[in-house]
């Protein structure tokens, strides 16, 4: 990706991922009658965990964190992630949350138990291993420069 038009496109994309999600959400939250902000904290037997829109989140989630590591390769170059909110796929929310938690930063994320994770709101099993994944790819990348 070379050209101010390719960097536009991608940040349409995930711009457009990232209301698909929201969207997603709203919807998961209404129809099972649960809180919007807890949709990804209940229990894996329930009835939502048999929507087949939850799977079509997941794979929306992994898009944009997809994205948003492509944008800050092409913003930062090799930029090593130093804070949490830096991380592709989390927001001020989640990362409020996540340092709520104790995950005040993307060492502690990448050293952490999957569960642990999961036990955030809004952090499953896909996000805490994006999570995880986003961390200790900064960490390597710090490490490789020293």
């Amino acid at each position: 990706m070379s050209t101010i038009a390719d960097f536009l496109i991608l940040t349409q994309q995930l711009a457009e991922e990232h209301a698909r999600e929201e969207t997603l959400m709203r919807h998961l939250a209404d129809e099972h009658g649960v809180a919007y902000d807890t949709i990804l904290d209940q229990p894996r037997a329930g009835a939502i965990q048999q929507d087949p829109l939850l799977n079509e989140l997941y794979d929306v989630q992994a898009r944009c964190t997809l994205l948003e590591a492509i944008l800050g390769k092409v913003r930062g170059g090799e930029e090593t992630v130093t804070v949490v909110e830096d991380l592709p796929g989390v927001g001020p929310d989640l990362a409020a949350k996540l340092k709520g938690a104790g995950f005040d930063s993307p060492e502690k994320i990448a050293g952490a138990e999957a569960e642990e994770l999961e036990a955030v709101s809004g952090v499953g099993p896909r996000k805490a291993a994006e999570l995880q994944e986003a961390a200790s790819a900064g960490r390597k990348e710090e490490a490789a420069r020293v």
